[in-house]
């Protein structure tokens, strides 16, 4: 079995699913509380 970069969720649904508000939504980095 190899790793598959193709098979991990998107990253912003994910951090947002686990509760996470984000501040900025420019470009393709984004900011929130720690």
């Amino acid at each position: 079995m190899t790793f598959d970069r193709r098979n991990l969720p998107e990253p912003v649904g994910y951090y947002e699913a686990a509760g996470l508000v984000f501040r900025e939504r420019k470009g393709k980095w984004r900011t929130t509380r720690c």
